[in-house]
Order: structure tokens, then sequence, then C-alpha cells
């Protein structure tokens, strides 16, 4: 309900909420994936161009935060056990990435070379200022310093291909070993972490997890 004219949001409730209004990337291409009919991307195509290169510019200036592409307004991880923060500008902007490579996707099954290169570009960007800006010295995702370890910050860089070749593994074992010892076999995450955990998981070689 959310998608109106001229603007995506004409009344706005939190600025950019790129988890939430991903459903127009996801599914069209999750489709595709599935029966190789280009259609849905074909109708859908125009919406991701102008959500990247028109909405979400009109946010990622205006957070203060240093990094050209990355977001901090915008819904979470909502509904996570009790103490569990919502890191709502660590989500959305692994979803921004997420956007930006289904964008180049599929820019390429429909044959437009040029769009392909301006979202791999976009996702390259998105990718090193969410490292920067969100992966701590000891190898942990973290949206502040007082989170501790929070499994939707470590599950989101894992499926949306945003962890260093080099850390990945590392960065997946520490994700098994919080939900084994410190949770009691629980996955402690929200809607959004709850989407992706067990890809994640069997991803990464702990299918026993």
């Amino acid at each position: 309900g959310y998608v109106g004219k001229p603007a995506f949001k004409p009344v706005d409730c939190c600025g950019a909420t790129p988890a939430w209004d991903a459903f127009w990337f996801v599914l069209p291409w999750e489709s595709y994936q599935r029966y190789g009919d280009v259609r849905t991307l074909e109708r859908t195509y125009p919406l991701m161009k102008k959500y990247l290169d028109d909405w979400i510019p009109r946010w990622t200036a205006k957070d203060g935060d240093g990094y050209a592409y990355t977001l901090t307004s915008g819904l979470g991880d909502w509904l996570p056990p009790k103490g569990v923060p919502t890191i709502n500008a660590l989500v959305s902007t692994a979803f921004l990435a997420r956007m930006a490579e289904i964008a180049a996707g599929t820019a390429r099954a429909l044959h437009d070379a040029p769009g392909a290169a301006k979202y791999d570009q976009l996702f390259d960007r998105v990718r090193s200022d969410f490292n920067a800006r969100f992966l701590s010295p000891e190898g942990i995702y973290r949206e502040k310093a007082e989170d501790g370890f929070v499994q939707t910050a470590q599950i989101l860089p894992l499926a949306f291909h945003l962890v260093p070749e080099a850390q990945r593994a590392a960065v997946a074992q520490r994700l098994a070993d919080d939900i084994t010892s410190r949770r009691a076999g629980h996955a402690y995450v929200g809607v959004i972490g709850a989407a992706y955990v067990l890809p994640v998981l069997t991803a990464t070689g702990h299918h026993d997890v």
C-alpha cells in the first residue's frame, strides 16, 4: 500500500524501507529463476530503475553517516525476541544491495548491458560501504557497538553476497556457534532473519544446525 504516484510514498512514514519494498524486485526475480519467463521482469524493471535511481538517492545523502551508499532510515528485523535490536540501518542497506543485484540480473535477462553495468557498480558500492560501516575488526557485523552479536546482522550479509570471501566461512561459523551454543539451538531473529537463516546455514555447510 505504500507505492503511489508520483513518488513511491507520498505520505512518508519511515524514509526508504527496502526490506519491505523489495517485493517487486524479489517476486519477479524468483519467478524468473523458476520459470524462465521474462514477462514479469519486463513489467517491473522500470519500477526497479525508478526505485534505485530516484527514490533511494533521496535518502542515502540525508543520513549524515559519511557513507554515500548506506541508509539509516527504514524498518528492520521486526518482532525479534526480547532484547534483540531490529537493526534498521543494517537491514535497509543490506536490502538495497540485494535490490541492486536483482536489478543487474534483470538487466542482463532483458539484454540491457548498460543497465547491468550500472547496477553491478551500485551493488559493489553498497557492498563496500556496508562492510566499511557494519563489519567490525573482529569479523562480526554490528549496527552499533553495544548491539553485541545479532544473528540477523550476520545472516543478511551471508545471504546477499556481502561478506568478503576470505571471511565468509568465519562469519557463518560464528552464526552457527551462536545458535547452537549461546541460544540452545534457536534462531534469535525477527521476521526478516527468519526468512534467510535456514538457507544461509545450508549454503554455508551447516546442515546439522
